[in-house]
């Protein structure tokens, strides 16, 4: 009876243990997975005015975390837009229709798209003419927003945003008030309007970076 209930207790341990071994093995294998699905998307502006005009200058930038690259999905994968902010009586108005947007990384010189290879970060820099002295113009709600492709990141979304006051004394007056003003709660972003879709990157247009 001893020798059985030894036998029993080996095989339950030994059960056990390849459970456990298994388990580990499947987390080791989520966690390995959720890692490489891991990005970064990041943007940072500023407003320079000069004799000629005004211009923002934005900044957008993605990490690939892990051992795959990151690969932007065919229609809208890296946007940038810049949007005016009005104040008003109520607070703010986020200008959605006057709203400028362009692709974050064009195509290369060869048309080739470009992507975030493993571990590397991808980043350049936009220009947006703009007019500080607009009526009631608080400044610019930056936003850059990242949809990927592929195996490991199909469907994912990254996006942030960044606010660009407007220098004192460059706008024209208006209603301005006293109280703190308080950011957007919401800007749509999603899906592109025909009115703003992303001009092509073959030739020239109002925001083709020449101030």
């Amino acid at each position: 009876m001893a020798t059985g209930s030894s036998d029993h207790l080996y095989n339950f341990l030994t059960a056990a243990g390849a459970v456990a071994a298994l388990l580990g093995l499947v987390g080791g294998v989520v966690v390995a997975i959720l890692y490489s699905r891991k990005a970064t998307a990041t943007v940072s502006a500023q407003a320079i005015t000069v004799d000629s005009g005004s211009v923002i200058a934005v900044r957008p930038s993605v990490n690939a975390i892990g051992p795959f690259k990151l690969t932007f999905a065919d229609s809208d994968g890296a946007v940038v837009q810049v949007t005016p902010v009005f104040a008003t009586e109520m607070g703010t108005r986020t200008d959605n229709q006057n709203a400028k947007i362009r692709e974050a990384f064009p195509t290369d010189e060869t048309g080739k798209a470009q992507l975030v290879s493993p571990g590397e970060t991808l980043t350049t820099t936009l220009l947006f003419r703009v007019d500080p002295s607009t009526p009631q113009l608080l400044g610019w709600l930056v936003s850059l927003n990242i949809a990927s492709k592929g195996v490991v990141r199909h469907g994912l979304h990254w996006a942030d945003r960044v606010f660009v006051p407007v220098a004192l004394g460059q706008t024209s007056g208006g209603y301005m008030p006293d109280r703190e003003q308080k950011m957007p709660e919401r800007i749509d972003l999603w899906p592109l309007s025909a009115k703003n879709k992303i001009p092509p990157t073959s030739g020239a247009d109002d925001d083709d970076g020449t101030p």
